[in-house]
Parts: C-alpha cells; structure tokens; sequence
C-alpha cells in the first residue's frame, strides 16, 4: 500500500468496525513511532496530491498564528464545497 502514497495526497484509515478517516499524508519517514499503534492504510485515494507544499506550510502557518490545528486551518482555507473532496469530510 506505501507504493502510492505521496505527501499531499489522501489516504483512508479504518477506526473501529465502520468509522473511517481520510486524512491528507504531511510527510514520509520509516521512524515507528513510540507509544502508540499505527492503523493501516486501507487505501490511497489520489494518483497524485491533491494538496501541494506551499498549502501545508500555509495551513502550518495559520495553525501556529492562531494557535489552531493544522486541520483547523485546512477546514478554514478549503471551500465548504470542496472539503469532503479534499479532507475526506465535514463534520463542522
């Protein structure tokens, strides 16, 4: 599954029997991280990112300036017509 995955594009995690989260991917490494398990990914949904550089470090940006989380921001910078396209869902 790791063969696609980009930074900016989207990817689908399961939590539980029927929740799932599409999430944009932020950056790659091969560091396991430490005190917690990591869901797998169930698909990657783009070919290609569909959120580029520049936006992440702007969604970072506006994060650290308003004291937010990056997805806040996201949420923030995306039209409502475009969120569930991008981000997966709109639960504001």
């Amino acid at each position: 599954m790791a063969d696609g995955v980009q930074v900016g594009s989207r990817v689908l995690v399961q939590f539980g029997k029927k929740k799932f989260y599409t999430a944009i991917v932020e950056c790659l490494h091969s560091q396991k991280p430490e005190g917690y398990d990591v869901k797998p990914l169930m698909a990657v949904l783009d070919s290609s990112p569909v959120v580029r550089y520049p936006q992440l470090k702007l969604w970072h940006w506006i994060a650290d300036y308003y004291l937010c989380a990056p997805g806040d921001s996201c949420h923030g910078c995306i039209a409502v017509t475009k969120l569930v396209a991008v981000c997966g869902r709109l639960d504001r």
